[in-house]
């Protein structure tokens, strides 16, 4: 008879199944344990890296990271892993200050994005936060470096991720530091797209900023953060709300002078109160003009005890022109004189900074301006020099303006140069002055721009009448008389009767009495003859 076999033995199976729960439990025990020893030599790698990046030694403490993380499991490890790949993002952020800065940028960049894997916001908020901030830094700095647009999209995005991170209450200064990045980056978004949106969102970011930096506990980056937010409402205000924006930005720039003064932080004093000066001036044009001017003016002043010749000559110039620009505005509402000799002045110290030889451009500029001043200022006094002193800075100008490269100046300074000859023939060599005249405006009107400037074509239109009109009594009558009535038909297409009338009928009238002159000097002619 067969032995059958019992295919289930309750007591076998105890004893078997409690040997096979024992070997499990060791196996499981000894990867605990593995794994344990295994984090723990981790530890004490990273702990011995992370010293020797504490220490200076970037290259050492990289080269630590890089062998350590090849055997660390994101899944398994998480934490490890993210912060090594946070070290090694910060690794490369120093080696990007030597040389082959887009390189390494981009690898801090990588490793940053890699620690993004295992640190999230739900799990590791503080984690998620700092990393976001290394890696909104790194593109900034990229950014800055490439000019790239996609840069500077990443910088906003982990900016913004950062921000949500850091509570106002627990870490105030930290987040006004991430509201303040934010809002640079707005600020330079702005100049790719959507210029005034941007530009408010940047507004928005500085004030959030603001709520984590206090005067008295944060003195500089208060100052820094008004001078900002201040510079951007002023940008602001070519877009919307202009006066509402100009004098916030006034306030902010008055709030940041509070903690930046001439005498703790002169540099600073001096960029602020330039600021002032260039927002009080925009805001002279919407009221209180003549107040807002004067404050322009003590302002840019108060600038330039800062920014000397000597230690910020392109700032010195630039004060000096705007001061000078200041004051002949000025000298529109108030003593006309005085102010017009203080802008020359100015406009003649920005000339030591801008030379033809240096910066030709701001030359010129700058000597259009003395020349505007010196022809108002010849109808307060000494009309014939501060005219024939006009000419020249005119005739300085356009030594840099030619009709090649820059026909706009050229144009309206030929016209200008016109204007100062045509009131010199009223007082000296008439006849010279007046044939002077007559070929700046013919030069002007040889430029094509008539349909850029119809006003001013106008205008020298019926100046160049005048010319030709006065030379007529001095030498060839008929051939002047006809140019004179060819100019003054020209200004006279320029206008609608119903629109001038006064100037339509001075015009038709001049075109009238030149016709009668004609016909009497024709008929003299053939008298004579």
């Amino acid at each position: 008879m067969p032995k059958w076999i019992m295919l289930f033995d309750p007591v076998r199976a105890s004893i078997i199944g409690g040997a096979l729960l024992v070997v499990i439990l060791v196996l499981i025990m000894l990867r605990t344990l593995k794994k344990k020893r295994t984090v723990s030599a981790y530890t004490s790698k990273v702990t011995a890296a992370d010293t020797l990046l504490e220490d200076g030694g970037v290259e050492s403490a990289l080269n630590a990271y890089v062998d350590i993380v090849v055997n660390v499991s994101p899944k398994e490890t998480p934490a490890v892993y993210g912060h090594i790949k946070n070290n090694i993002g910060i690794c490369y952020r120093k080696l990007a200050l030597g040389e082959e800065k887009e390189k390494y940028l981009k690898k801090a960049k990588s490793s940053y994005n890699d620690a993004l894997t295992v640190f999230q916001f739900r799990d590791k908020p503080y984690d998620f936060g700092m990393v976001n901030m290394n890696l909104g830094n790194t593109c900034w700095a990229l950014f800055e470096l490439t000019g790239s647009e996609n840069d500077l999209l990443d910088a906003i995005s982990a900016f913004e991720a950062a921000v949500t991170a850091y509570n106002l209450n627990d870490d105030a200064l930290k987040y006004g530091s991430i509201q303040n990045s934010l809002a640079l980056a707005y600020h330079a978004l702005s100049e790719f797209k959507d210029r005034d949106e941007n530009l408010s969102r940047s507004v928005n970011a500085f004030t959030e900023a603001l709520k984590g930096r206090t005067g008295h506990e944060h003195p500089r980056e208060y100052g820094i953060t008004h001078n900002s937010l201040g510079h951007t409402l002023w940008e602001l205000s070519r877009y919307r709300d202009r006066q509402e924006n100009l004098s916030k930005a006034a306030e902010c720039f008055e709030e940041a002078l509070k903690v930046r003064t001439f005498v703790t932080e002169p540099e600073d004093y001096a960029e602020t109160q330039a600021n002032l000066g260039n927002v009080y001036c925009d805001l002279s044009e919407v009221s209180n003009r003549a107040g807002f001017l004067n404050k322009t003016i003590n302002a840019y002043e108060e600038a330039i005890r800062v920014r000397t010749y000597v230690d910020f000559p392109a700032e010195y110039g630039m004060l000096q022109n705007n001061l000078g620009s200041a004051y002949g505005a000025l000298a529109e509402l108030q003593d006309k004189t005085g102010n017009l000799q203080k802008a020359i002045l100015a406009f003649k110290e920005t000339l030591r900074v801008y030379t033809f030889e240096k910066s030709p451009m701001d030359y010129a500029m700058a000597q259009i301006n003395v020349a505007n001043a010196y022809f108002l200022y010849a109808d307060s006094t000494e009309k014939e020099i501060n005219l024939k002193l006009a000419i020249f800075a005119f005739k300085e100008a356009l030594k840099v303006y030619i009709p090649e490269k820059t026909p706009d100046e050229y144009f309206k300074t030929q016209l200008a140069l016109g204007n100062a000859y045509s009131g010199l023939s009223e007082l000296t060599d008439k006849e010279q002055n007046i044939m002077k005249a007559i070929r700046s405006y013919e030069r002007a009107l040889n430029m094509p721009l008539v349909e850029k400037y119809p006003v001013k074509y106008a205008s020298m239109l019926f100046n160049l009448g005048n010319m030709c009109f006065n030379l007529s009594f001095i030498d060839n009558k008929e051939e002047n008389l006809l140019k004179a009535q060819q100019a003054y038909e020209g200004a006279l297409s320029f206008l609608v009767e119903e629109e001038n009338p006064v100037r339509y009928a001075e015009i038709k009238s001049k075109i009238d009495a030149i016709s009668q002159m004609l016909q009497q000097h024709r008929t003299g002619t053939k008298s004579s003859g």
